[in-house]
C-alpha cells in the first residue's frame, strides 16, 4: 500500500488520454458545460468492493492501483468520460472475441490502460494499436505489418491477437495476474523478476523489479475495472460518443489515397484515416492486390457509382504521377510554343469525362491539339476522367462553351458545341411555397450532393429542381431553399 504511482507513469496514461482526444469520434462531441467536481472515494469503499468481487483473476489493492482510481476520475474525469464512452462501442466487440477463445471476459478491460482504444497509439518503446503489440509479437501473431500496412492497428484483428496471446501466455504461467504482467513487461522481464524477488510470485513481491511504466499497467486494469464498475458511485458519466459509426466495406484494387475520398466526398480525412487505421501513409497499396476501404454506409452506393473518378481524383498531386514522355523524330511539345491568346480570349476550365480524349476535346473547343497541351503540361495524350483542362476561347462565345460541362458524349459528337451554341436541356422545377422548406446557407466546398447528405431523404436532384440551378450555380453564402420532409 506504500506504493504510488510514478511520475513517469503518470505521463504515460495522461499521453494516452490526450491522443484519444485527438480521434474524430471523440473531437465530434459536443463540449458539456462547467465541469462537475467528481465525486470523492474512499480507500475503504474500494478494498470492500475488491475483497467481495467474484472474478476468475486476482484484483489486488495497492496505493498504485488507488492513485490510478483517483487519477482517472478527478485530474482526468473529462477524458475518462470520453473513453468510457467509446467504450460502449467497442468492448462488446471484444467481448465476444474473449467469450469465444475461452478466456476471462474481464480482461477486455486490459485495452482501456494499454491504449485509450486509440489505433494510432504508439509507445516510446514502439508498441502500436488498441493492444500495444511490438513488431515481433505482431509478426508471431500473424499480423501484416509492412511500410504501408500495420494491422496492429486493426481493433478486430489486434484483440483476436490479444485473446491468443493471453491464452498462451496462461498456459505458461497458470495465473492470470501474471499473464496480464507477462503481456505487459513481456515474459524475460517477468521471469528477471520473479527470480529477483526470491522466486515470490505475488505482484508487490516482484513490482519493484518490472520496468516502468509497463508495470503500472496491471493495477491500472484493476483500477479501470471499478471503475467501469462504479461510474456512478464516482460521478462519471461516459460521453455519447457515435463510433463505431454505421459502416460498410468496398472493395478497392487499384492505388488509391484516402485524401482522395476525403476530397472526392467532402468529408474530414481524420474520419476515414480513424475508420481505416492500418494504413500507415493514409495510402491503399492496391497495386499487387485487392484491400478493403471502410466508409460511412451512405457513401457505399456513391463510391461504385464514381469508382474510376475517384481513383484518378487529383492522382497527379497525391502520387506525383509524371507525363509519359511522347516519342517522336520531330518537333516535341515541350518545345513548342504557341500564340498567346488576344485580349478577344479568356480562360474556361472544362472537367473531362469518362470517354473524351484530346482529340475530340480540341475539335470540340475548335482549339489546336499542340495549344490544349501546352496550356495544360500535357506531353502525349494521357489524360483522366475528373481532370481539369484550362482552355481559352472567344469572349464572345465563352457561355456556350462553358455548356460542354452539362453535356453528353453523344451530344458533344453530334457537333453541337462547335457549330452553335448548344439548346439548354430542360429542368424540372419545382416552386416551393412560404412555411414549406427551410434555408441552408451554401459553405464552401459544397455540392448538391454533399448538400443533400445532411438532410434525410432529400436528393441532389430535389436540391436543384428546388432552386432552379446547377451544380456550377453554387455560390459561398448562396440560400438555398430545403423542402420540409
Amino acid at each position: 500500500d506504500s506504493l504510488h504511482l510514478s511520475e513517469r507513469s503518470r505521463i504515460f496514461f495522461e499521453t494516452q488520454l490526450d491522443s484519444m482526444a485527438q480521434m474524430w469520434a471523440v473531437q465530434q462531441i459536443s463540449p458539456k458545460g462547467l465541469q462537475e467536481q467528481p465525486n470523492q472515494i474512499s480507500e475503504e469503499e474500494v478494498k470492500k468492493y475488491l475483497n467481495e468481487i467474484k472474478e476468475d483473476i486476482a484484483l489486488d489493492y495497492s496505493g498504485v492501483m488507488m492513485d490510478l482510481v483517483r487519477f482517472y476520475s478527478t485530474s482526468q474525469h473529462r477524458k475518462t468520460e470520453k473513453l468510457l464512452g467509446l467504450a460502449e462501442g467497442f468492448l462488446p466487440v471484444a467481448d465476444s472475441i474473449f467469450r469465444a477463445k475461452n478466456i476471462p471476459a474481464e480482461l477486455k478491460h486490459l485495452v482501456l490502460v494499454k491504449s485509450a482504444l486509440n489505433p494510432h497509439f504508439m509507445s516510446e518503446k514502439g508498441a502500436s494499436g488498441p493492444w500495444q503489440f511490438m513488431y515481433s509479437a505482431g509478426c508471431l501473431y500473424e499480423m501484416a505489418i509492412d511500410s504501408y500496412i500495420d494491422e496492429r492497428r486493426d481493433f478486430i484483428l489486434s484483440t483476436a491477437a490479444a485473446a491468443e496471446m493471453l491464452k498462451d501466455l496462461h498456459k505458461i504461467y497458470d495465473n492470470w495476474q501474471l499473464v496480464i504482467t507477462a503481456y505487459n513487461c513481456g515474459p524475460s522481464n517477468l521471469n528477471r523478476a520473479i527470480r529477483r524477488a526470491g522466486s515470490h510470485k505475488d505482484y508487490n513481491s516482484i513490482y519493484r523489479h518490472l520496468p516502468s511504466p509497463e508495470r503500472d499497467i496491471y493495477p491500472a486494469f484493476v483500477a479501470m475495472l471499478y471503475i467501469t464498475a462504479n461510474k456512478d458511485k464516482l460521478g462519471l458519466e461516459p460521453e455519447e460518443v457515435n463510433w463505431p459509426l454505421n459502416t460498410d466495406t468496398v472493395m478497392v484494387n487499384k492505388k488509391l489515397h484516402l485524401g482522395q475520398v476525403a476530397e472526392f466526398f467532402n468529408k474530414d480525412l481524420r474520419l476515414l484515416r480513424d475508420l481505416n487505421p492500418v494504413y500507415r501513409r493514409h495510402l491503399i497499396p492496391a497495386s499487387y492486390k485487392t484491400f478493403t476501404l471502410t466508409l460511412p454506409a451512405e457513401l457505399k452506393d456513391t463510391f461504385f457509382a464514381y469508382k474510376d473518378s475517384i481513383y484518378h481524383f487529383r492522382d497527379t498531386f497525391y502520387f506525383d504521377i509524371k507525363p509519359e514522355p511522347e516519342i517522336s523524330s520531330g518537333k516535341t511539345y515541350a518545345s513548342y510554343k504557341p500564340n498567346k491568346p488576344s485580349g478577344d480570349h479568356t480562360a474556361i476550365y472544362y472537367t473531362i469525362k469518362p470517354g473524351d480524349n484530346l482529340g475530340y476535346i480540341s475539335e470540340w473547343f475548335n482549339v489546336g491539339l499542340s495549344d490544349l497541351r501546352y496550356w495544360n503540361n500535357i506531353r502525349g495524350n494521357m489524360i483522366r476522367a475528373g481532370q481539369r483542362l484550362l482552355i481559352y476561347v472567344p469572349k464572345d462565345k465563352a457561355d456556350h462553351f462553358r455548356k460542354l460541362d452539362d453535356m453528353s458524349l453523344a451530344e458533344k459528337q453530334g457537333g453541337k458545341a462547335v457549330s452553335s451554341p448548344p439548346k439548354e436541356r430542360k429542368q424540372e422545377v419545382e416552386i416551393l411555397k412560404e412555411g414549406e422548406y427551410t434555408i441552408y446557407v451554401v459553405k464552401k466546398g459544397d455540392n448538391p450532393w454533399s448538400i443533400a447528405q445532411k438532410f434525410p431523404g432529400v436528393s441532389d436532384q430535389d436540391i436543384m429542381r428546388w432552386n432552379n440551378i446547377r451544380p456550377r450555380d453554387l455560390r459561398p453564402g448562396q440560400k438555398l431553399k430545403i423542402k420540409k420532409q
